[in-house]
């Protein structure tokens, strides 16, 4: 009995000691993997901490057709200006990003670049380890992304970079107003930038609702009123400015003339051709029925008038189509359509009412005579050719906006 009871304590002993051990090496690789995830955890935030903030940047746009303003004062060119991820440098001043507000200009975006599986596929065809991460560009190689950018992660733009695509980003110039401590403001020279370049030089500009339904900008009026009433013109600034708002002022009115041009063209370009259609198919029968008019000598009654008959005719056709060639070339030349290819008529045409003075001067003056001296052959022959040229000119135009109906 005794014996049975020793056995059975041994038993519960040695079971004992088995789960004590068996704790114990449980437990002990759990701590070492507590310990390697902190400190996994602290190499993760160093190398965090140590990893660019900011994509790679750089930028030195080009000035000469912008018009920078600091604090209110204008900065005449040559002017440099050089933006980085730091901050940006103008005329030799260094503002960083606690100079300027540019709440507006922060990139958010920001993902880890694991987990999408696609690393690439090369040349051959093959894949690889898919890891999405803006490895490289997709080149010999086949890798996507840009190669300079070969981090995990995604590293959005600086405001400072943002900044700079906006000030470059007109083909025309910008008009760039930095005021410490406010948010940029920065217009296209060919567009807003404009009115507040008259605005500066004291001229006429729209109000605010016309310049926020003419561009795509977004305009800070208070910070527009408060260069306009803190500026100080120099005379650098009105002779510079001057040029820039007529220069864009002449463009102004040479696309609203042709703009005005074409949509009266489209008005009566029907009408129009169908009055020229009728009258050239009159001329050429008329033409065709009346040859003989050149060549009347005969001293026949009734054959002298039959041909001074036709010959008022021919005239009164000739006066038609002038007027319809006068009327197209306008149109045609306001619109940008075609070139005058009269020397005399070219020297005219920039402006529209000495062109008519001369057309309707020198046509009336040529139909006179011819009428005055219808009696004679010579100028019966005069009036029929004239008579003909015209119709084929008439004809021309026909055959040119038939194309554009």
């Amino acid at each position: 009995m005794v014996q049975t009871n020793k056995s059975q304590w041994i038993r519960v002993t040695v079971l004992l000691a088995t789960l004590v051990f068996g704790l114990i090496t449980v437990a002990a690789p759990a701590e070492d993997k507590t310990a390697q995830d902190k400190t996994a955890q602290t190499e993760s935030a160093q190398e965090n901490t140590d990893s660019p903030k900011y994509r790679e940047f750089e930028s030195t746009p080009l000035t000469e057709d912008s018009f920078v303003f600091l604090n209110g004062v204008y900065l005449p060119p040559p002017l440099d200006i050089k933006f980085s991820n730091e901050g940006i440098e103008i005329d030799g001043q260094f503002f960083d990003e606690t100079a300027f507000d540019l709440s507006s200009y922060v990139e958010n975006r920001r993902w880890s670049g694991r987990g999408y599986g696609f690393r690439g596929m090369d040349m051959r065809g093959r894949g690889d380890r898919g890891e999405w991460g803006g490895r490289g560009n997709w080149g010999d190689r086949g890798e996507w992304g840009d190669r300079a950018q070969r981090g995990r992660e995604y590293l959005p733009r600086s405001p400072f970079q943002s900044l700079a695509e906006s000030f470059t980003s007109s083909g025309s110039g910008v008009v760039a107003v930095f005021y410490s401590g406010e948010a940029p403001l920065l217009l296209d020279a060919s567009e807003q930038g404009h009115e507040l370049l008259k605005a500066l030089l004291g001229r006429e500009t729209p109000s605010e609702a016309e310049l926020m339904s003419s561009g795509s900008e977004r305009i800070d009026f208070e910070l527009w009123h408060r260069l306009v009433q803190d500026f100080k013109i120099s005379p650098e600034f009105a002779t510079r400015a001057s040029e820039e708002v007529n220069r864009l002022e002449q463009i102004y009115e040479t696309n609203d003339r042709k703009t005005a041009a074409f949509m009266l063209s489209q008005q009566i370009a029907f009408p129009l051709s169908m009055i020229a259609m009728v009258t050239v198919v009159l001329a050429f029968g008329h033409l065709m029925a009346h040859p003989q008019q050149m060549v009347a000598i005969s001293d026949d009654p009734l054959t002298l008038a039959n041909a001074k008959k036709a010959t008022v005719w021919s005239l009164t056709i000739v006066g038609v189509l002038s007027a319809l060639d006068l009327v197209w070339t306008l149109i045609a030349h306001q619109s940008g359509a075609m070139r005058e290819l009269n020397p005399l008529g070219n020297g005219l045409i920039h402006d529209p009412v000495q062109l008519i003075l001369f057309k309707i001067t020198v046509t009336g003056l040529a139909i006179g005579i011819l009428y005055y001296l219808h009696e004679q052959p010579l100028a019966r022959r005069a009036t029929w050719w004239c008579c003909l040229v015209l119709t084929l000119l008439t004809a021309r135009w026909l055959t040119f906006n038939s194309m554009f109906l």
